[in-house]
């Protein structure tokens, strides 16, 4: 399953009415090929100072696509969720 920036619901609006263009990658609270729960918290994205945890879509094995410092956009690939 791709796990991908949310484009509604998951990332808040930080920019008071307009969509945020691109968001930081902060850091990934899980390690590449750990064993996540449906919603678990795994990584952290960063617009102008504000921190916002994006939940894991599924259960399954994570595999990172994105690094520290990466820019995103909603609907960007952060990597993929595989079965166990």
């Amino acid at each position: 399953m791709d796990f991908i920036l949310p484009d509604q619901g998951g990332v808040p609006d930080w920019t008071g009415g307009e969509a945020a263009a691109e968001v930081e990658v902060d850091r990934w609270l899980v390690n590449d090929g750990a064993l996540v729960e449906k919603d678990q918290e795994v990584i952290e994205v960063v617009l102008d100072k504000v921190t916002v945890t994006i939940p894991a879509p599924a259960s399954g094995i994570v595999r990172q696509r994105v690094h520290r410092g990466d820019l995103v956009k909603r609907g960007d690939l952060l990597g993929t969720i595989e079965e166990p």
